[in-house]
């Protein structure tokens, strides 16, 4: 473009002008979450966001919509209640976590997501606060007295290991270790998947190995070869968290 004072024509100056789509907004998605009173989750691998223009998402907020601080961003509880939330760069995304309340019960949160350019709609989610998981227990008895070399299994002769979960959740697995100090000191196991095995065994940790259900349902416990007194321990887990060990003499 160009202007003429009357007297002559000044230089011409340049413009680009481009036409673009309008951009689209980004889409958020997130599922309902799951946590135990007063603690804590990282929900960060549970957003995911798509945005069809291929922009790079540069920002988040969450929204507390009927509780406070229920959302933690870079190891610390934010207040995202009011109109817009709480607002965090993206780059912090990996450390979004949700608090439980005191008590059990549901609210629901929000989250969206930002392009550079226009924010996605709030995404809706319930947060469930549950009840404190109660770990389970269990023990093991066994028969009164080893014979030599003799097999016993789980459910016969007075051999017996016992599950309780106050919850009622099933044993996810078992572990059982063993204070001896070498392969002479032990006793010999057998299970389903894995076969024979003593604990002193140096493939396993700590003198520790884990155990499915099915193969404590089929365990079984050999007498030794001569006298021998081993004290083992065993502690199960309920998909949430292990148990106390408790222990038990093998003679």
């Amino acid at each position: 473009i160009r202007a003429h004072d009357g007297k002559g024509w000044g230089s011409w100056s340049s413009v680009s002008l481009k036409t673009g789509l309008p951009n689209k907004a980004p889409v958020i998605k997130i599922t309902d979450q799951s946590v135990s009173a007063n603690t804590t989750k990282n929900i960060s691998s549970a957003v995911s966001t798509s945005d069809p223009d291929g922009d790079t998402i540069t920002k988040y907020k969450v929204k507390d919509t009927t509780g406070i601080n229920s959302f933690i961003v870079s190891g610390s509880q934010v207040d995202a209640t009011g109109t817009n939330g709480y607002e965090f760069a993206s780059s912090a995304l990996s450390t979004l976590s949700v608090k439980g309340d005191a008590s059990t019960g549901t609210q629901m949160l929000q989250i969206a997501a930002y392009d550079g350019e226009d924010w996605s709609d709030w995404t809706n989610f319930t947060l469930t606060t549950t009840a404190p998981n109660n770990l389970p227990t269990v023990s093991m008895t066994p028969p009164s007295l080893l014979n030599f070399l003799t097999f016993y299994k789980v459910g016969e002769n007075g051999f017996s290991i016992t599950y309780k979960d106050a919850d009622g959740d099933a044993a996810a697995r078992y572990q059982i270790k063993t204070s001896a100090s070498s392969s002479k000191a032990s006793h010999y196991f057998r299970a389903s998947s894995i076969g024979g095995f003593k604990m002193t065994h140096s493939k396993f940790t700590d003198k520790t190995i884990t155990l499915t259900p099915s193969d404590i349902a089929s365990l079984e416990l050999r007498g030794g070869p001569s006298t021998l007194t081993e004290t083992i321990q065993i502690r199960a887990h309920d998909g949430k968290g292990w148990g106390s060990w408790s222990s038990v003499s093998l003679k």
